[in-house]
């Protein structure tokens, strides 16, 4: 089995939302999946985040992890990065 590594887009948030939410709970939040599909998609959808996906290369595709990169800015340049 191997494992393949994408960039998500909008028609991957039903996959990420569980990962996601496991996240949270992890560090003690309430489960909330439609919450975490609802924040996932805002975030994508107004590109206020990428996410990198890592799943099965083969259907049906499964979500294995997540990596959720947000904007920022660098402080020696004096803009967002």
């Amino acid at each position: 089995m191997g494992v393949e590594i994408a960039r998500a887009g909008l028609e991957h948030v039903d996959m990420i939302a569980p990962l996601f939410d496991g996240y949270r709970q992890f560090y003690g939040q309430e489960p909330d999946l439609p919450g975490a599909n609802r924040f996932l998609g805002e975030r994508l959808a107004n590109q206020q985040s990428v996410v990198f996906l890592a799943h099965e290369p083969v259907p049906p595709l499964a979500g294995l992890g997540f990596v959720q990169l947000y904007p920022s800015f660098s402080s020696v340049r004096m803009r967002p990065i």
